[in-house]
């Protein structure tokens, strides 16, 4: 079994330094297809990085970031109850840095209506379709967390609500 990950999330995207946990087997025919692909790596990051593991400081960081990634989840799961009850259903996953919310009073027109409408007002909503291989068979919507703090996205999920409300979603089925 190969893993490959890189610490773009964990860190910061710019860090641009991954890794790969190989057989010991294949280590020396991978090693050699780096060196021929790429001999570019930064030294200085890769030794920071390397110190920042041995002290125990990613591990702090990896905490404190899990406590923050869960405020930042219950803040929306919180607004998404308080602005959209109802509206939308939340695919529950207790992991990652944003939530799946499927419309369930939508057609696909109106959640890109929604979308159009949200932009205009300074809420970006992306939908799940061009995550999909297929139409999804309801329309859903992407809503990250990962970057706002807790008050922020409590203020994203008010505007959400009023975004429902102005396109008329939010209002009982007749």
């Amino acid at each position: 079994m190969i893993y490959i990950g890189s610490f773009s999330k964990a860190l910061f995207p710019s860090l641009r330094l991954g890794y790969m946990v190989l057989p010991p087997a294949l280590r020396d025919a991978f090693v050699a297809a780096k060196w021929l692909e790429d001999r570019g790596n930064n030294s200085l990051e890769q030794a920071a990085l390397a110190h920042l593991m041995q002290s125990g400081g990613f591990e702090r960081h990896l905490r404190r970031a899990a406590l923050a990634l869960r405020a930042r989840r219950s803040a929306m799961l919180n607004g998404l109850k308080k602005h959209a009850a109802g509206i939308v259903e939340v695919v529950d996953s207790n992991a990652g840095m944003h939530l799946t919310a499927w419309l369930t009073r939508a057609n696909h027109g109106d959640c890109e209506r929604l979308v159009a409408h949200a932009r205009a007002r300074g809420l970006g909503l992306y939908t799940v379709a061009p995550y999909c291989m297929r139409p999804p068979p309801r329309p859903g919507l992407v809503l990250g967390y990962a970057s706002l703090p807790p008050a922020d996205i409590e203020a994203a999920m008010k505007l959400f609500g009023a975004c429902l409300r102005d396109t008329g979603l939010s209002e009982p089925v007749r």
